[in-house]
């Protein structure tokens, strides 16, 4: 590629080795967006060049992940000239994506997510205070038009973790002199990952998760979801794992950490990314992004009203009688007073049992 500007006239093998300069990521390997026409939910999934093949694919038996007969397909320009025309070669629509980890758990890119009503707002102030810092950061809108996504490129790799501790500062520095309107549209950081997952590739693979680790940061707090979480399951104690305060036994299904003993130095425990996680999301100080950027994005919420409506049950008011009574009647005026109590006078007894 020349030192020449790129325009719309310039030639395709110019334009697609610009893309290519920016958008860096493995080229071992490529991603292609689907659409289920059963679920109607789309994704994305490695490119195989097995994928069908009546001898070797298997898909409704064998996963892509564990299959033995799979054969990625390598990002190449032919794959980019495709993915910017949005045709692939027999006519159908394409859209490919790019895994931004490479295999020594680098990155030649940053890119930051926001979603939700707030979006353009949020992404706008994340986008000055990188100026601010002195980084070019460029901002693109999603295929919903309801989100944009932030880019910051890099001229060499650099390590996953130091990328998403920039993505993080910049975060941290744009929520600081706005803490009552936080970032709340903010949904996640690419890569989402600092180290390369066994036989992975980070990023666009996802897993469904069913093991659920609730993280608190006091040992009380431990020790409480622990009693709960029993009295709630109906199970023994001993079958709640438990991560901290002196004990390390997870039994896989539903675990309680200390946040202290899965991160040292810095760094996040490998065992967090076998779980789901349970968390209150929502912090007054609108701060909550971090929780995202270390736990990743929401996969299920809990309707109180809903559950209380799928699962009913009675409730029982218990009076329980005391001996003081007011010296005046209240101010309806006032919201909030002072009241005179006074002791001596002997208790009523309880109305309950009355006739």
């Amino acid at each position: 590629m020349t030192d020449e500007a790129v325009h719309r006239h310039s030639p395709s093998e110019a334009k697609i080795a610009l893309f290519r300069s920016l958008f860096r990521g493995r080229d071992d390997v490529c991603a292609r967006r689907f659409e289920s026409k059963k679920t109607d939910k789309a994704g994305y999934q490695p490119a195989c060049g097995n994928e069908w093949d009546r001898v070797l694919c298997d898909k409704r038996r064998v996963k892509s992940p564990v299959c033995q007969n799979r054969r990625f397909l390598p990002l190449t320009d032919e794959v980019i000239r495709r993915h910017l025309s949005g045709r692939d070669e027999t006519g159908k629509d394409i859209v490919v994506g790019v895994y931004p980890m490479l295999q020594d758990e680098t990155c030649f890119f940053l890119a930051v997510d926001f979603d939700k009503k707030s979006w353009s707002e949020d992404a706008g102030a994340y986008l000055e205070t990188s100026r601010q810092l002195g980084l070019t950061a460029c901002l693109e809108r999603s295929r919903s038009g309801c989100g944009g996504r932030i880019w910051l490129f890099f001229q060499k790799p650099i390590p996953d973790a130091l990328a998403r501790k920039l993505g993080s500062h910049i975060l941290t520095e744009t929520m600081e002199p706005r803490p009552d309107i936080g970032l709340d549209s903010y949904d996640r950081l690419f890569p989402n990952q600092d180290t390369l997952p066994t036989g992975g590739f980070g990023n666009l693979i996802a897993q469904r998760r069913v093991n659920t680790l609730v993280p608190v940061h006091r040992r009380q707090l431990m020790e409480q979801w622990v009693d709960r979480l029993s009295a709630f399951l109906g199970s023994p104690m001993k079958a709640i794992g438990s991560i901290g305060g002196g004990k390390k036994k997870p039994i896989g299904m539903v675990d309680v950490a200390l946040i202290q003993s899965l991160v040292r130095k810095g760094v996040v425990d490998d065992v967090v990314g076998e779980y789901g996680h349970s968390a209150t999301v929502t912090r007054k100080d609108g701060r909550h992004p971090i929780i995202f950027m270390q736990c990743g994005p929401v996969r299920y919420r809990v309707d109180a009203k809903k559950q209380t409506y799928l699962h009913p049950f009675a409730h029982t008011v218990v009076v329980c009688p005391t001996g003081f009574y007011p010296t005046r009647p209240p101010n309806p005026t006032l919201e909030a007073s002072s009241v005179n109590f006074s002791p001596s006078r002997k208790p009523r007894p309880s109305g309950l049992g009355q006739k």
